[in-house]
């Protein structure tokens, strides 16, 4: 994500990274001040679930490029809040996502360039994420997910 935001920037896109959860390593730290990024690269630590949601709610975009996940809670709570996603088309991800979502080689790093380019440029393609996202965030609910354990089990049974 890094050198996705150092090429946004050379490209004149303004972008501001906010980064929640573990904090930067010393390596990913050293990148950020090599390329000068320090003004566009913000560590928000590990917010509570209201702050949480007050930045997805101001954030242009969630950038999931993930290769190793279980299950997209975040893409799901970024989808609640009204939040383009791109994500990785890899592992759990893309059927988390579904057609709500940008899907990218996580090893591409021009792919995710243009896909945030993309919402930057296309406003339309931005609204249309968000709204097939509010629409995808419906369906997955601890109701529906209770549902389809129970028939696994009875089908297990059976």
């Amino acid at each position: 994500i890094l050198t996705v935001v150092e090429q946004l920037k050379g490209k004149g896109i303004p972008i501001h990274f906010w980064k929640v959860g573990a904090n930067f390593t010393s390596e990913q730290s050293q990148f950020i001040r090599d390329r000068q990024l320090l003004d566009v690269v913000s560590y928000l630590g590990q917010p509570d679930a209201d702050r949480l949601v007050e930045i997805y709610n101001v954030a242009d975009c969630l950038m999931a490029p993930s290769l190793y996940e279980g299950f997209g809670f975040t893409l799901l709570e970024a989808m609640a809040c009204g939040t383009p996603v791109i994500t990785a088309n890899v592992t759990a991800m893309p059927e988390v996502a579904g057609e709500a979502g940008i899907l990218v080689n996580p090893l591409n790093i021009e792919e995710m360039v243009q896909a945030v380019s993309g919402l930057y440029h296309q406003p339309a393609l931005c609204h249309e994420l968000v709204e097939k996202g509010l629409r995808r965030v419906r369906g997955f609910t601890w109701k529906h997910t209770a549902e389809q354990v129970a028939q696994v089990y009875e089908r297990v049974v059976a």
